[in-house]
């Protein structure tokens, strides 16, 4: 029961929490492709740094924190100069291990590698307009307090000595000069003992190349580190209480940030930790944390619940009044939801008709599928910069006109941006409207525009045509609508339970539309209950590698594109690479047809009962 690093970080969001981790309870994050995507980019970032080390020596006990304990004191104390790879650091029961760590004399070095994104130029910005640093704001809490913590324990075990703390970032203000940089690096895992594997990243290129295209930036974070250690060490002597002489579950505080509880299981799991934590009170439907922005009441939601009140109808009109009598931004669709879920029933304002009507023809309803990878892949990109791989377009050109589709995917390991964006003006033009859901697509948009500057790409007629397209620095300009605004503003379906995610709002409307089943048959599937499933849920499998691999969701077809063209699962045939891109249309293409059902969905009621309410 030694309190690591990832564990202060879990008990600093809620000490109940602890107790879950220690004990095993399944978690969303478990498998979760997202942070498998992330760590494995941290992976290789932490590899580049440390090839800038030549010399430096890795602690090799990693299994039994005690024994490498013992071995790291043992290198610091035997050399006066000396570079380790993770240095096993442990102090009454609280354990931490070093990325980087150098003894030079009297003086340590804490280097602390993170796959975080990193701006330069923001950073000394603000040194020269003379405000606070930069690591001293509140979305950079996480990452200092991890180096506190270790150096904390560094301290323990050396007082006398100066103690650096460091972080080693990508820099976003940087360029790699060096193409298909993602094939030099192969990710292994390796199992170890107890349940440990280790994980090794082994580096094919030249390393004398990758050091003069270093696109990471090393910054000194001794003060904020040491501004934050009694905090710190306070949060250690806290939480290792929790574990020691045993583990202990501290008593939890419910509030609304426990709509975003990674022990929050749909499943009935007898290891459930929300469910521990809410007790009958997890069984209340509709709740309280489905309310549309519910972290816009903050104490007014969390009195309700010390109250036991976690209802959603226990939600009255006066709590969605600010202090000085004023309504929120969200307060109407706040009490719209709390009507129509209660009535069952949905609402659509007065203006969207007349919004719908004036939109020109043909409509282009468009999604993307994108990755913005920790390392550059390609010559002349920062870390993390678009690469823009796949879109699919559905196109009504008249009311009562069948949907047309088009697609378009990147198969070569090579730059696609270019290629992407040509294709889409081809499909778009310069007539009709096109639709998106949310503003991922405007994004990507005026990145490619700023590309074919930044890397002088020559045609006049595209950076044309995105200028007319998106949107730049939230002005009026663009032709690009967002149909998620729309529904914020507009519509709402009690089954949506404050979401307006379009993978919610598809379902909502698929569970209660039977002419739109009709209409996309191919996506009607139902569970051994019987129980209609979402379209996502309908979508077939591919069997890969022995296994039933499924796209439905972003993560996983960033997944697929990097098999099928970086081959990060090993080596991709042609059959298989044909498996990888099938699931990859065919997801991209869903994203569409939802938009063109909810579309439909809209028209649907617009024409057939009174609007409003």
């Amino acid at each position: 029961m030694y309190l690591s690093k990832s564990d202060f970080k879990l008990a600093r969001s809620c000490p109940t929490k602890l107790y879950y981790r220690k004990l095993g309870y399944p978690s969303v994050q478990e498998g979760s492709e997202f942070l498998e995507l992330l760590a494995e980019g941290g992976y290789i970032v932490e590899a580049i740094a440390k090839l800038l080390f030549p010399d430096g020596v890795r602690v090799q006990t990693e299994a039994d924190p005690e024994a490498a304990n013992a071995e790291t004191l043992a290198l610091l104390n035997s050399a006066e100069n000396i570079t380790l790879f993770e240095a096993t650091l442990l102090h009454e029961r609280a354990l931490a291990r070093a990325d980087i760590l150098l003894k030079q004399g009297q003086r340590l070095d804490l280097i602390e590698v993170k796959a975080r994104s990193f701006d330069q130029s923001e950073y000394q910005r603000r040194i020269n307009e003379g405000k606070s640093s930069l690591f001293s704001l509140a979305g950079w809490r996480d990452t200092i307090e991890d180096v506190a913590f270790q150096t904390h324990l560094l301290r323990s075990h050396f007082p006398d000595f100066e103690i650096r703390a460091f972080l080693m970032l990508p820099d976003k203000t940087k360029y790699s000069a060096i193409d298909q940089l993602h094939r030099q690096f192969q990710v292994r895992r390796f199992p170890i003992d107890a349940g440990f594997s280790q994980i090794q990243v082994e580096f094919s290129g030249d390393v004398a190349a990758l050091k003069s295209a270093n696109f990471l930036t090393q910054i000194d974070i001794t003060a904020e580190v040491e501004a934050t250690l009694p905090k710190v060490r306070a949060g250690i002597q806290q939480y290792t209480a929790l574990l020691w002489p045993s583990l202990q579950r501290a008593e939890p505080a419910l509030s609304i940030s426990c709509r975003d509880c990674e022990y929050w299981l749909e499943d009935e799991e007898p290891l459930n930790g929300f469910r521990h934590c809410w007790g009958d009170l997890a069984d209340v439907s509709p709740h309280l944390l489905d309310l549309y922005r519910v972290g816009s009441l903050g104490d007014r939601a969390n009195e309700l619940i010390r109250q036991r009140k976690v209802s959603l109808y226990d939600v009255t009109p006066d709590l969605l009044v600010k202090k000085d009598g004023s309504r929120s931004a969200y307060s109407d669709r706040q009490l719209r939801q709390l009507h129509h879920t209660c009535e069952d029933t949905e609402w659509v304002s007065e203006e969207l008709a007349d919004i719908l009507d004036r939109f020109d023809y043909p409509l282009h309803f468009i999604d993307m599928e994108t990755c913005a990878p920790a390392i550059p892949c390609y010559s002349g990109m920062r870390s993390y910069e678009t690469i823009a791989f796949q879109w699919s377009c559905h196109t009504l050109t008249a009311p009562d006109a069948e949907p047309q589709h088009e697609c378009w995917i990147c198969t070569e390991d090579e730059f696609p941006n270019f290629a992407f964006a040509e294709s889409l003006m081809q499909r778009l033009g310069t007539t009709g409207t096109p639709f998106m859901w949310s503003n991922h697509e405007n994004t990507v948009l005026r990145e490619i525009l700023e590309q074919t500057g930044r890397r002088g790409y020559d045609n006049p007629a595209l950076r044309d045509w995105l200028g007319h397209t998106v949107k730049l620095n939230g002005g009026d300009r663009g032709r690009l609508v967002d149909l998620c605004q729309l529904t914020e503003k507009h519509y709402l379906h009690p089954q949506m339970r404050g979401s307006t995610s379009i993978k919610v709002v598809l379902e909502a409307v698929w569970r209660t539309n039977p002419a739109l089943r009709d209409r996309f048959p191919e996506y009607v599937c139902y569970d051994e209950t019987g129980r209609l499933l979402s379209p996502y849920k309908a979508l077939p499998t591919q069997l890969i590698n022995g296994g039933a691999i499924a796209v439905t969701e972003g993560t996983a077809a960033v997944r697929a594109y990097r098999a099928m063209v970086h081959q990060t699962e090993g080596i991709c045939d042609p059959a298989t690479r044909d498996q990888w891109k099938d699931l990859l249309l065919q997801y991209c293409q869903l994203d569409t047809a939802a938009m063109v059902m909810i579309w439909w969905h809209w028209a649907g009621l617009l024409g057939g009962r009174e609007r409003g309410g």
